[in-house]
């Protein structure tokens, strides 16, 4: 498995791809301008943050194997885009967490079936630092897990 680390910093985000070992295969660094209107002011624009992010995936990613479609496309055919959106009140994207599982189930049911508590990687460090199991809302949406109208996790899925 591949997992991707974005670095958002003043001139430049900066992009890299890692396995599960540490091993980086590649890094990826795109500039985006600062701008400076008065003495003693610094602005940017926050879509060339985000476009430059995008571009920058683009070119990280562009020889990847992109596995994860195949239980998007299960996610959102199967149990449906209607449904997802009224259970979680998302559709499936590769990026989200459920999609993910579903792989690592298909592709490394070892590991699956070890598979206790999910933590994004915020999550975690909170967990490390207090001993709390804990995630936001908005984190938890993005997973395709949780009932966003309801405020829990959703039992369909």
């Amino acid at each position: 498995m591949l997992y991707v680390g974005v670095d958002l910093g003043t001139s430049a985000v900066k992009l890299l791809l890692m396995d599960e070992k540490g091993t980086v295969h590649r890094v990826v660094s795109k500039e985006y301008p600062l701008f400076f209107p008065q003495p003693g002011w610094s602005e940017q624009r926050p879509e060339d943050w985000y476009e430059q992010t995008m571009a920058g995936l683009k070119e990280l990613l562009k020889d990847c194997d992109r596995s994860k479609v195949e239980e998007t496309d299960y996610l959102n055919q199967v149990i449906g885009k209607e449904k997802l959106s009224e259970y979680t009140g998302n559709i499936a994207f590769a990026g989200f967490t459920a999609p993910k599982l579903l792989w690592v189930k298909k592709h490394e049911p070892e590991h699956f079936a070890a598979i206790s508590k999910i933590m994004l990687p915020k999550d975690y460090l909170a967990y490390r630092l207090s001993g709390v199991h804990c995630t936001d809302v908005s984190d938890a949406s993005g997973m395709l897990l949780f009932d966003v109208k309801n405020r829990c996790w959703s039992k369909e899925m």
